[in-house]
């Protein structure tokens, strides 16, 4: 890689402001580059993968075909930042300040990029399927012709101006007060079975106009033991992600239905408390509502998705092709394996998930109530 950095550093013709000891530092393949500065440094074409780049400085920084996928760019600086065709899957943004930044066919597939905002950036024709920028800001003077998106994309919360509003990257949202909000699903059917349905978490209406069914108590708990709550979302978070880790995709890159719903769960437990805010902050009534209303759709979901033998014996079989699934779950529930079968690897990974359930949304909920009872039903 020295090459290639010190061969584009030459292409400047003048002294650019970055620092030569971190390019040093980059170039050695460091992982950890927090607080570097890589203010108008040439890193075009660079495969820079999986680096912690919090709190660095990419003013002005040339980055176009640069691949930085799963880093994390968190209270860096990037504006003015050129990184057309740029690749951003899976890093986490949340927060950035996209200021005059060309980002024009950049891939963010399942960037983390809540809280974000764009101002006079090109993001033309830029790939955004799966990805998540809640609450973030997409300023008028922003290009959005040709941006890619699907329905895992989540631009809930997302503060825009009307007119932007109309583009059809946002035909599944409505315009509420300068913010956009997800059309609510529509029920088609008023037979008993309707209620079977499993709500996404991305259709989750927000809490001021739904009535959550958690006790107000529970919640209440919550807030007052923010710390804890923190502490005990991210746990449970981690628990999850590591026995799934390794575990193989079977469609379309996703995991089978039931274990694929486990991970949204450690998703919507790792935005209860994101790492961008201090462990001693207090939580957020609305915020903290929201994942409530997701964590209780996604319990509703896999309670129907484990009640179903062939979806959960997918998921058996699954995390039985997976060498790595069961020292995953060692590590991460601290339980003696023994010998497993695919009978019982199913509840095997699900312990988080109900222990989980139970923590934010209470014993006596009725959803937790019935996502337990057919835990209890399960192969043993």
């Amino acid at each position: 890689m020295r090459d290639k950095v010190e061969s584009a550093a030459m292409k400047t013709g003048y002294r650019s402001m970055v620092d030569s000891e971190d390019l040093k530092l980059l170039d050695s393949g460091e992982l950890d580059l927090s607080r570097c500065d890589f203010r108008e440094a040439q890193l075009s074409g660079l495969d820079l993968r999986g680096r912690n780049f919090s709190h660095c400085l990419f003013e002005k920084a040339q980055c176009e075909g640069a691949q930085f996928d799963g880093s994390d760019f968190r209270n860096a600086t990037v504006s003015f930042m050129k990184a057309a065709n740029a690749v951003f899957d899976g890093c986490k943004l949340e927060k950035l300040h996209f200021g005059c930044t060309d980002l024009s066919g950049a891939s963010f597939k399942k960037a983390l990029a809540n809280g974000a905002r764009f101002q006079h950036a090109k993001l033309n024709g830029a790939n955004f399927q799966g990805a998540t920028v809640i609450g973030g800001a997409i300023d008028a003077d922003t290009t959005l012709e040709g941006v890619i998106s699907d329905e895992s994309t989540n631009f809930e919360g997302l503060k825009i101006l009307r007119p932007t509003s109309r583009d059809l990257l946002f035909k599944d949202y409505t315009f509420e007060n300068g913010t956009l909000r997800r059309r609510s699903a529509i029920a088609n059917s008023t037979n008993s079975d309707s209620t079977n349905n499993a709500l996404s978490s991305e259709n989750i209406r927000p809490p001021e106009r739904q009535k959550l069914i958690a006790a107000k108590v529970q919640i209440q708990h919550l807030l007052q033991n923010a710390v804890v709550t923190r502490f005990t979302a991210k746990q449970f978070a981690d628990q999850i992600e590591d026995a799934l880790r390794e575990v193989p995709a079977t469609h379309e890159n996703k995991l089978a239905e039931p274990l694929q719903t486990m991970l949204e769960f450690a998703e919507v437990l790792r935005n209860l408390a994101p790492d961008i805010e201090p462990p001693t902050a207090p939580l957020d009534r609305a915020q903290l509502e929201l994942r409530i209303a997701q964590l209780e759709a996604l319990v509703d979901r896999l309670t129907h998705q484990l009640d179903d033998e062939t979806k959960a014996r997918e998921a058996a079989e699954a995390l039985v092709a997976s060498d790595g699934f069961m020292a995953n779950f060692r590590k991460s529930a601290g339980k003696a394996s023994g010998t497993a079968t695919a009978n019982v690897i199913t509840s095997l990974v699900t312990v988080s998930v109900p222990t989980a359930a139970v923590y934010f949304l209470g014993s006596e909920h009725p959803l937790v109530t019935a996502f337990l009872t057919v835990i209890g039903r399960l192969p043993k």
